[in-house]
């Protein structure tokens, strides 16, 4: 009988324990925050997006935006609106891809980056119309990029998101999934 009381009494204990730990992982998952996100709107160029509250968003000049989180000084979006004819619909892919490749050596050229390797650009469809993903090494950080393009009839949106390359910045991922034009 002794016996029986001890293995009832073991066997409620880590059914205890069980419980504890299920509660406490639903707990710490259900305390966690979810991220709550400002939306951002630009009327002169008729386009928004949201993106964390903790993060900052800076107004380079009237067509260029920055946003990223306060931490990482590499994590960044860059947002740039140009109020032009559109370019990639008059060129052929193959200039198209050209245009971009030169673009973007002559970004990194600036900020003295180097071996940046292009691993796909061109034409895309859906929500944009160009795409180059690429890697480049900046102040000795190897950093993933993407660079988007969408055109219209008066304007060409172009987005460059940058982080290290050992982290995935989810979140950025987001800012541009909620980009909208108005």
């Amino acid at each position: 009988m002794a016996k029986t009381l001890e293995r009832r009494t073991l066997r409620i204990f880590v059914l205890l324990l069980v419980l504890v730990d299920l509660l406490a992982g639903s707990i710490i998952g259900c305390g966690q925050a979810e991220t709550e996100y400002v939306h951002y709107t630009n009327t002169k160029f008729g386009y928004s997006l949201d993106y964390p509250s903790g993060w900052y968003l800076e107004e380079l000049n009237p067509n260029e935006i920055a946003i990223g989180p306060h931490t990482g000084e590499f994590s960044q979006i860059q947002v740039v609106a140009s109020p032009d004819t559109p370019v990639l619909r008059s060129l052929t892919p193959e200039m198209a891809a050209a245009n971009t490749e030169a673009s973007l050596y002559l970004f990194f050229d600036m900020l003295e980056c180097t071996n940046l390797n292009i691993f796909v650009n061109e034409a895309v469809t859906g929500k944009w119309d160009w795409k180059a993903v690429f890697n480049v090494t900046c102040q000795g950080t190897s950093l993933l990029g993407t660079k988007l393009i969408k055109e219209t009839p008066s304007v060409t949106y172009t987005i460059l998101i940058l982080c290290p390359r050992r982290t995935g910045f989810t979140e950025g991922w987001d800012v541009i999934d909620s980009f909208e034009l108005e």
